[in-house]
């Protein structure tokens, strides 16, 4: 059972692609471990015992590191249940799905889905604030926060060009940004079916003004992805 575990972490280290940790643990622990459990190793001095408690403290560590994803995801978890306010919550759990870690969260929302944390979920005695997050995630309100109609384009302040004021106008296109996020969750069966379609739709109107758009500037999508 022992050596079991010992490959466990080593597979674990070897995901996360630190080379010089699987090499260890994959060979020279397991070593050490052996040649201590089958008797060949009858005593151990002082050195060898830090070494294997120095090993030991390591993965610990290693398990229960902040930078952990089951620690990054129920960060996010903890986090927005906190709220009372419903609008918060979901405002707080939409952040986490832009900017530079967008992509990291939705891997590890695809392993919430897969079930991935459910050992950890237990182990943490986190039941309740996923449950209470996961009921959010289903709000409809959730999704209105995210998109909730309009106008296919919106004012964005003005300009003046020889003594005249222009106002300029910008694609609405803000709630687009969380597309792969919906996706997912569609997928899942979290989005409600009418919303989703009119989310759809305005995405397409959007696409086509911005390709008719660049058509006029002698810019053709099309050949520029060829």
């Amino acid at each position: 059972m022992e050596y079991f575990y010992s490959l466990l972490i080593a597979k674990k280290i070897k995901e996360k692609e630190n080379f010089f940790e699987f090499v260890y643990f994959a060979f020279d622990f397991s070593n050490l471990r052996n040649r201590i459990a089958h008797g060949d190793m009858i005593e151990v001095d002082r050195e060898q015992a830090y070494e294997v408690l120095m090993d030991t403290y390591w993965v610990i560590k290693e398990i229960d590191s902040d930078q952990r994803d089951y620690k990054l995801w129920f960060k996010l978890i903890e986090k927005c249940s906190q709220y009372l306010d419903l609008s918060e919550a979901i405002r707080e759990t939409l952040g986490y799905f832009v900017g530079l870690d967008a992509k990291k969260y939705m891997e590890l929302l695809k392993r919430y889905f897969r079930d991935d944390f459910k050992r950890e979920i237990t182990w943490y005695n986190l039941a309740a604030q996923v449950e209470k997050w996961d009921s959010m995630i289903r709000d409809r309100s959730f999704y209105e926060a995210m998109w909730n109609g309009g106008a296919l384009e919106v004012n964005d302040g003005s300009i003046e060009i020889e003594g005249k004021h222009f106002s300029v106008m910008k694609y609405n296109d803000e709630g687009l940004k969380y597309r792969v996020l919906v996706e997912e969750l569609k997928n899942h069966g979290y989005v409600p079916e009418d919303w989703y379609k009119q989310y759809v739709m305005f995405g397409e109107k959007i696409e086509a003004l911005q390709k008719e758009r660049l058509q006029r500037l002698g810019i053709n999508i099309e050949d520029e992805l060829l």
